[in-house]
């Protein structure tokens, strides 16, 4: 009988080695990132590993280290789009229980940052092993993100990322500014010269938040090439003081009017949006409110950035570095999913 066939189900360290004919010791410096190891001897074992699903004996570490992790974080307050973040870090906690989790929020729409300040107060007091920030309004106060990388320790920044900043240990999130891109083809596809297109956002707050901007500057660079561009109009509703309702009536009198939403509010629009006709309408993030307006085609497509999944990778990318104390990837893109009724019942929520 070969080692493979007598194998437990669950393959160990021991094994490993036998199958790469090397140490238990090598096996143990590549599957924990310690010491060197030949580049063709880490591939070997990594492969190994990865074919016969290896996965350390998560407990035994547990009691090596003697402690539960302290993870602090710092989201904006529940909404359809933010509590999907919250279910994936809950998912990833359900795996690995000696991690503790410390919710802080902040408002959504306080672009002044005093409600970030007083949560990072709370979060830094709480002395964490680690952190998970949104950092919405975050990239314009030097002083916080000061503070953020004073705290020395990991950081995972989601949904937004910081151009220029290397406090954090990981972003997981989507190419804001592809998005945009991404966003405006669906827009420009099978259109004649002559369209317009209405950008439209809902809050003051919404002018700042960096995520919408580099959507908004990837929509606009799509079109900068053309020679012949459409007409494109930037709304906020509470800056310029109009209704949405208002708003849809004046649009929808303009032929071939296309409208996009870079934030996951589109399903503000459901009501207005009512009886009304535009060629073309692209919005983001796949909540519930949105997905309803997809069945009911009321909307054209959703760029789906997946905010369950953020959670749930942050979590594992904190575990990768705080208890197997391996590398992690700098960046870790999302991938940019368009949705449409058509594909709609195999996408999740």
């Amino acid at each position: 009988m070969s080692l493979v066939e007598g194998m437990n189900e669950k393959i160990t360290i021991k094994e490993i080695a036998a199958l790469a004919q090397v140490s238990i010791g090598t096996v143990d410096r590549v599957l924990h990132n310690r010491g060197r190891v030949s580049k063709e001897t880490k591939e070997k074992v990594e492969k190994i590993a990865k074919d016969y699903d290896y996965k350390s004996n998560v407990n035994a570490r547990k009691l090596k280290l003697n402690k539960a992790f302290e993870i602090a974080v710092l989201l904006p307050e529940a909404d359809s789009y933010w509590q999907k973040h919250r279910e994936g870090i809950s998912k990833a906690l359900s795996e690995f229980d000696f991690l503790n989790i410390l919710f802080f929020e902040f408002k959504l729409n306080d672009s002044t940052t005093a409600s970030m300040n007083l949560a990072l107060d709370k979060a830094l007091d709480s002395s964490p092993d680690g952190m998970i920030i949104a950092p919405i309004f975050f990239d314009s106060n030097e002083l916080l993100l000061r503070r953020i990388k004073d705290a020395e320790v990991p950081v995972i920044l989601i949904d937004s990322k910081i151009e220029g900043w290397d406090g954090q240990l990981s972003y997981i999130g989507q190419d804001a500014f592809q998005s945009g891109v991404t966003a405006a083809h669906l827009i420009d596809h099978g259109a004649s010269n002559n369209y317009h297109v209405a950008v439209i956002n809902f809050d003051q707050a919404d002018e700042v938040k960096k995520t919408l901007q580099s959507r908004i500057a990837g929509f606009e660079s799509y079109f900068s090439s053309m020679v012949v561009k459409p007409e494109i109009r930037k709304i906020n509703i509470e800056r310029d003081n109009r209704t949405i309702s208002g708003l849809l009536s004046e649009l929808s009198l303009i032929e071939d009017v296309r409208i996009y939403v870079p934030s996951s509010r589109i399903y503000l629009l459901n009501e207005a949006i009512e009886g009304k006709e535009f060629t073309r309408i692209v919005g983001c993030d796949l909540i519930s409110q949105n997905f309803e307006m997809l069945r009911d085609n009321k909307i054209d497509f959703i760029i789906n950035q997946l905010p369950f999944n953020q959670g749930y990778k942050a979590i594992r990318t904190l575990y990768k570095k705080l208890i197997m104390n391996r590398e992690v990837e700098e960046y870790q893109f999302m991938p940019i999913e368009i949705v449409s009724k058509f594909n709609l019942d195999y996408c999740s929520l």
